[in-house]
């Protein structure tokens, strides 16, 4: 593994704040990282601390060096101004729609969501990945396989 060190953007009292005070969970990881390889704490235990792979120190290490704090936010990887696929009421429209049962009966699954998305947004196609997001966003989890639940 390549050296672990920091260019002193901030200093490691500074880091220990901006990890403290940071709402956005991955980003205070972040935050947490950088400043534990400031304190000159192996990488090893930083990894242990954090649940972050050297790898991934490493990568967060050098992305602060390159680019100072601005490195520590999410690097957005949506294109710029990209809309949510659905709007605000279609969103109201699709969570009413899941409090009723699902279409072809049984519960929603990813598919019946992006099937209904589908239509709601005049699309040929919507992904399954789509349809487990917005699951997620409506707060409605899919069942335990059969072999889980016994």
């Amino acid at each position: 593994m390549k050296q672990t060190t920091l260019i002193p953007h901030l200093n490691s009292a500074e880091l220990f704040w901006r990890y403290r005070s940071c709402k956005n969970v991955q980003e205070a990881r972040r935050w947490h990282i950088l400043w534990l390889i400031s304190t000159h704490t192996p990488v090893n235990t930083v990894a242990n601390t954090t649940g972050m792979s050297r790898t991934w120190i490493w990568h967060i290490c050098t992305r602060y060096n390159a680019m100072g704090p601005n490195g520590v936010r999410r690097q957005n990887t949506r294109k710029a101004g990209a809309q949510p696929l659905l709007n605000a009421l279609q969103l109201r429209q699709l969570q009413q729609a899941m409090k009723q049962p699902a279409p072809g009966g049984g519960r929603w699954t990813s598919q019946k969501v992006a099937t209904w998305i589908a239509k709601a947004t005049n699309r040929t196609h919507v992904a399954t990945r789509t349809g487990w997001v917005y699951l997620c966003k409506c707060r409605i989890k899919p069942p335990m396989s059969a072999s889980f639940s016994q």
